[in-house]
């Protein structure tokens, strides 16, 4: 008499059960699959480890050196530089609505009082938001002065994320 496999074959002992479910499991092929490729990313991962780990230093310290560098140097600078410019706003100010414009200008370019102008503010603070704003009002300064040469100077150096 000759045997066959009947449908539903289930095996017996747990020996024919594992070796059924490594042979026809196609779970199990994925999971031998994926223990195989994690293995050999543990072993580049070992391999490469002082690369990695230098790389995410280095990331790290310019990420750190950024943070830094505008708390601790750029936030200071930009407070600076509007203290700086309280002055020389004021005689722009009094300048639209005073009767001297031309000399109440002048000390907003140029600075009085032992205090700076927007000229100087613009040249020391020129890469904080204040130094770009000396740049604005000295712009505008030499505009109601009529020297357009050096008003469109200034105002092609000033930047705005703003539409004016």
């Amino acid at each position: 008499m000759a045997t066959y496999k009947k449908r539903g074959f289930k095996p017996k002992t747990k020996e024919e059960k594992e070796h059924y479910v490594e042979e026809h499991s196609t779970t199990a092929e994925v999971f031998n699959t994926l223990d195989e490729k994690a293995t050999k990313t543990e072993e580049w991962v070992v391999k490469n480890q002082k690369y990695i780990f230098s790389v995410i230093g280095i990331i790290a310290l310019v990420v750190l050196g950024y943070l830094g560098y505008n708390e601790f140097v750029q936030k200071p600078k930009q407070t600076e530089a509007m203290n700086e410019m309280f002055q020389a706003k004021k005689y722009f100010n009094d300048a639209l609505t005073g009767t001297e414009k031309d000399s109440l200008f002048n000390l907003a370019l140029n600075g009085g009082e032992g205090k700076y102008g927007m000229i100087d503010i613009a040249k020391e603070y020129g890469n904080t938001k204040a130094g770009n704003l000396a740049k604005y009002y000295a712009g505008m300064s030499y505009l109601h002065m009529r020297d357009y040469e050096k008003a469109v100077s200034y105002l092609s150096d000033f930047s705005s994320d703003e539409d004016i």
